[in-house]
């Protein structure tokens, strides 16, 4: 009975010491990321970032490091936006006083981002557009930040981000570079919440923005505007919903206005250009062959046009004298034109191109 006594002893030493160590071994493990790669660096750091034990925190941040310096971006993001002292979020907030801020060290950890991330095949859209938003807000210094926002809102908008899709079509509308606009604003509206991206396509189909009016076109994009915007503010107040779908609202009255002043069909759209100066200019249409329309010509103060005999029938005026202004008989030329052509129906005229002498 002693015996066993005895030798139950050291098999219980035994055990509580294996049992010891292996929780330090745990433990520190753990606290050390033995064997880590870079995405556990980061998963660990991150879950380290607000721990109550202090070299728990300190070893996120080293181990946040370490997965940045390793290639993972999202380690390599967070501790640029950390040390740049702008974010927010639960690990940003508990390591903020441990991380000085500096715009400078910020600036150059933005820049191997960018790097890490040219190399990437599929990088994280929210990445890219929070680096768009950096250039255009001037926090990161560029010659061209227009550019470089461009190339990192089509990096996210390519990827499939409705909210850069719509931010890269507001960098093409400001550059008047309606084109690729309009077809960006498009994408974007097919996201089911992005009806402010639906309101703007039917604003360039209204107005001609990189197209010919076609105010059908555009009423279905306000319609498309209206029921997506219905669909998105639902859980609001009355109040704030009724503000959000106004401007849907009012664009459909007064596009259907419109539509009812000119018999339900958009306006025929004249292209014209204009050869000449300020006091002369010959008039030609900017269609086909650029057939010569008539001529406008101001001399001592008074204005008249001229419309070429091709266009003259019916006892029609070819010519019309005493306008005050050259405008004024340039619409007086235009409309004439435009009759003889079309017939009796309403016309929008849009100057493509300005030749002077």
């Amino acid at each position: 009975m002693r015996a066993e006594k005895n030798n139950f002893i050291p098999v219980a030493v035994t055990v509580i010491i294996l049992a010891a160590a292996g929780w330090w071994l745990f433990n520190y493990a753990h606290r050390e990321c033995w064997q880590c790669d870079r995405d556990d660096f980061w998963q660990r750091g991150l879950e380290f970032a607000c721990s109550d034990n202090a070299h728990y925190r300190d070893n996120s941040l080293r181990f946040l490091e370490k997965a940045a310096e390793e290639g993972s971006v999202e380690a390599a993001f967070f501790m640029a936006e950390l040390v740049l002292g702008e974010a927010n979020g639960t690990e940003i907030e508990c390591l903020r006083a441990k991380v000085p801020v500096n715009k400078k060290d910020a600036v150059q950890r933005f820049h191997s981002l960018e790097k890490m991330l040219d190399s990437a095949e599929s990088p994280p859209v929210a990445i890219c557009s929070r680096l768009a938003s950096l250039y255009l807000d001037g926090r990161l210094p560029s010659a061209s930040p227009e550019r470089e926002a461009e190339k990192w809102l089509l990096r996210a908008a390519e990827g499939g981000d409705s909210h850069a899709m719509r931010e890269l079509g507001l960098l093409y509308d400001a550059a008047d570079d309606y084109v690729p606009a309009r077809k960006w604003f498009e994408k974007a509206a097919e996201d089911k919440g992005n009806f402010q991206a639906a309101l703007v396509v039917g604003d360039y189909y209204f107005y001609g923005k990189g197209i010919d009016p076609d105010w059908n076109q555009a009423l279905s994009w306000y319609e498309k505007a209206l029921e997506k915007g219905k669909a998105a503010c639902a859980g609001l107040a009355e109040e704030k919903r009724k503000k959000a779908l106004d401007p849907a609202e009012a664009r459909i009255e007064i596009v259907k206005g419109k539509l009812e002043e000119a018999g339900g069909e958009t306006p025929l759209v004249i292209h014209y250009r204009l050869d000449g100066g300020s006091s002369s200019y010959i008039v030609f249409e900017a269609a086909g062959n650029g057939t010569r329309i008539g001529e406008v010509v101001e001399s001592d103060g008074a204005v008249t046009a001229m419309l070429d005999e091709s266009f003259v029938s019916g006892g029609a005026n070819a010519t019309k004298a005493g306008f005050t202004f050259m405008n004024q008989g340039l619409e007086w030329l235009l409309d004439a034109f435009a009759k003889s052509k079309y017939g009796d129906r309403a016309f929008l005229f849009r100057i493509t191109g300005q030749d002077t002498k």
